[in-house]
């Protein structure tokens, strides 16, 4: 059963009185919902190694190199970041596992994000773009 059937459904069961602002709300769900968490990290790790131009499946290396390193800071901050109804959507492991580092450097990155925005112009310029290029992909401008 596909989401808008489901949809179907609960507004045919639903009173009349308060379907209709049931049925925004679930609207407004569908809406916010419509990509599926694996599209979305899928996403952000292709356009974070398009943009130091790495090659996606390296991204796991245990490289030092500076392009590598900050991939995979800015791929753990953007996931970090991604809150569904007031939910962290990724969990420190599932992100760790997908940048091949262990949960505490996710931690690390997560703590250390907001002064890195602050003070890293570079740090900042990369994220700015990063989260711009998700925005667009998102709305249908795909840019990969």
């Amino acid at each position: 059963m596909t989401k808008k059937e489901l949809l179907q459904e609960i507004s045919e069961e639903l009173d009349k009185g308060a379907s209709r602002i049931i049925i925004n709300n679930l609207i407004e769900v569908y809406k916010l919902c419509r990509y599926a968490p694996s599209d979305y990290y899928n996403v952000v790790i292709t356009l974070t190694c398009n943009y130091y131009a790495i090659d996606p499946k390296n991204i796991k290396s245990k490289t030092r190199e500076r392009s590598y390193a900050y991939s995979r800071r800015i791929i753990s901050h953007v996931l970090s970041d991604y809150i569904v109804f007031g939910e962290r959507v990724y969990s420190d492991d599932f992100i760790a596992s997908l940048i091949g580092r262990d949960r505490t450097t996710v931690v690390h990155n997560r703590k250390k994000a907001p002064d890195e925005l602050k003070f890293n112009f570079l740090y900042k310029k990369a994220y700015d773009t990063i989260i711009n290029n998700v925005n667009k992909y998102f709305k249908n401008e795909n840019i990969i």
